[in-house]
């Protein structure tokens, strides 16, 4: 049920010399969360994480908002779905939650998450 047109990412990624750019890229659904952004997302954290060339990583988002949160169209409330995506939220936002979770989810990276 993803809005985001087939081939284009849910997430942009690009390098820019040592910094990972990490782009929300669902601006026609105020970039909320859907499996495979959430899937995307933590695959580019994972680079973040596992790249020793990449010193900085930076989320920002496409369009006129940050993020609405979770799409629950596409997420759902069923059980098993919430419990086989529970890693990865759990992952993704405890990273922006502060100081701590950004230093527990990127020990060797520094992190930087944008707003409008």
């Amino acid at each position: 049920m993803s809005s985001t047109p087939a081939g284009t990412p849910a997430v942009t990624v690009e390098r820019d010399g040592h910094v990972l750019l990490m782009g929300l890229n669902r601006p026609a659904k105020r970039n909320a969360f859907t499996q495979q952004m959430l899937s995307e997302l933590s695959a580019a954290y994972g680079l973040l994480e596992s790249d020793d060339n990449l010193w900085c990583g930076v989320l920002f988002a496409h369009g006129g908002h940050f993020t609405g949160g979770l799409d629950m169209l596409d997420v759902g409330a069923e059980p098993a779905t919430i419990e086989r995506l529970r890693p990865d939220i759990a992952r993704l936002f405890s990273a922006a939650d502060g100081a701590e979770g950004i230093q527990s989810f990127t020990e060797r990276r520094d992190a930087v998450f944008t707003g409008r």
